[in-house]
């Protein structure tokens, strides 16, 4: 989902978000928005064939890699202010 998909409902309950998961969901967008540029260079580059197939293969594994830690730590911060705000 981009940006642009997010509805007035969303974007609404997007406000009431800690400041420590907003910073960490601008983290995973930034992670995201290099992972395209980088496949943008490929498909703009010289590799074709086995070459481009593989370096794309591994910038997938390394922005999995990158991705993933801020993933979990966001669903860790988000099921406790879940259950902060079910508990208030």
């Amino acid at each position: 989902m981009s940006y642009r998909d997010i509805n007035f409902q969303d974007a609404k309950n997007f406000i009431t978000l800690s400041d420590e998961i907003r910073d960490i969901i601008n983290i995973i967008w930034k992670i995201d928005f290099n992972h395209e540029v980088d496949f943008l260079k490929i498909d703009e580059g010289d590799l074709v064939g086995d070459a481009k197939q593989a370096r794309k293969r591994s910038i997938i594994l390394e922005h999995q890699e990158r991705r993933q830690p801020y993933v979990e730590l966001l669903n860790e911060r988000w099921q406790k202010q879940c259950r902060r705000s079910l508990a208030a």
